[in-house]
């Protein structure tokens, strides 16, 4: 009888003993694929060299042109030299984190003066 309800149970709910295992490890195996794909990504960026970094990254320049993405023209200009397409967008949003905290380290003066007045630290 108790067999019946194990059964019954990983049959219509699918989380008995049987079957929670099998999934966790799925996952764990996946997490980990993923893991090992992105520190390969990280590995071709770095080897990608210091000029053509700075190549790229002044590419951003022909974003001030109207219609331009500056994601858009750091990628064409990635694949262009070589790179696959994620890993182009990859490189991309790397180059976007300092130019977002130096815009934040701007902004702050407007948090502290009458704009900011509703905000609190």
């Amino acid at each position: 009888m108790a067999a019946e309800r194990q059964t019954a149970t990983v049959a219509v709910g699918g989380h008995g003993p049987i079957g929670g295992g099998r999934r966790s490890s799925g996952q764990r195996a996946l997490k980990q694929e993923q893991a090992s794909l992105a520190v390969q990504a990280d590995g071709r960026l770095t080897g990608i060299g210091f000029l053509t970094a700075i190549g790229l990254g002044a590419m951003q320049i022909l974003a001030l042109l109207p219609g331009i993405s500056r994601d858009g023209i750091v990628m064409v200009s990635g694949m262009f030299r070589g790179l696959s397409q994620q890993d182009a967008a990859r490189f991309s949003f790397l180059l976007s984190a300092p130019v977002i905290l130096a815009v934040g380290v701007l902004k702050i003066g407007d948090l502290t003066g009458p704009l900011g007045a509703g905000i609190r630290g």
